[in-house]
């Protein structure tokens, strides 16, 4: 009896213990059945098309409004591609029409009265050759000084000479006989070109009171203080004059 009781018992205890099992397993093959049915229906169901956000009435359409403004840009920038090719060519035939033009020049333009003149320092040639005819015409010995620039080696006594010479033609510029004249002289300064090194030439036409017309060409140099005008080994100012074109 007792081992019958025994077994009997381990039995019961055996089905108790297994009925959850039974139950988790029979859940789990239920959802994976659950599972494969919705994919099925997932699969059968035909492919709908994206529709486009609606757009609310009385709001922006951000995107619409950027593809027009790109649009017009786009316009705007091929329109001033066409307006720098054409102002590049005028720039071209104007530099060409220039009194001792080089194809390489860089035209400029500039139209200054002498009495307009001022220290305009030392950063560019042109801005350099300026303050050289302000500190003729205010007799400024130190400041044309400084804007003068001899060749290595050069002897102390032609320097003085190059310094004389400038020195003589300012004081005759602020003589009472051409004060009128000197005033009222305009100096166009017409077009940069390059020389040797980093030197730079400055075409230049000088027109007189009297309707005189001088062409020239002026050899600026760079050094740590800006460019100053170039003195040769003969103690004489590096300019050139430019004959009149037939």
């Amino acid at each position: 009896m007792t081992k019958t009781q025994i077994a009997i018992g381990a039995a019961l205890l055996a089905g108790i213990l297994s009925t959850p099992l039974i139950i988790q397993q029979q859940a789990l093959a239920t959802a994976r059945a659950e599972q494969s049915e919705l994919q099925a229906r997932l699969r059968d169901l035909p492919a709908q098309p994206v529709q486009p956000a609606r757009q609310v009435p009385g709001t922006i359409d951000i995107a619409a409004r950027d593809r027009a403004d790109l649009e017009r840009l786009r316009v705007e920038a091929a329109a001033l591609r066409a307006k720098i090719a054409d102002y590049s060519a005028q720039a071209k035939e104007l530099a060409a029409a220039i009194p001792g033009h080089k194809p390489d020049g860089i035209p400029l333009g500039n139209a200054l009265r002498a009495r307009d003149a001022r220290d305009a320092g030392q950063a560019t040639p042109a801005a350099a050759l300026q303050t050289l005819l302000w500190a003729m015409l205010q007799g400024e010995t130190n400041r044309i000084t400084q804007l003068l620039v001899s060749e290595p080696g050069l002897d102390t006594q032609l320097f003085q000479k190059a310094l004389d010479q400038l020195l003589r033609e300012s004081a005759g510029m602020r003589s009472n006989d051409h004060t009128g004249e000197s005033e009222n002289m305009e100096v166009q300064f017409l077009e940069e070109q390059p020389g040797e090194n980093n030197d730079r030439w400055i075409v230049m036409e000088s027109t007189g009171t009297n309707g005189t017309v001088r062409r020239s060409r002026v050899l600026f140099r760079p050094t740590d203080l800006g460019w100053r005008q170039v003195v040769d080994n003969n103690g004489d100012i590096v300019q050139q004059p430019i004959p009149d074109q037939p």
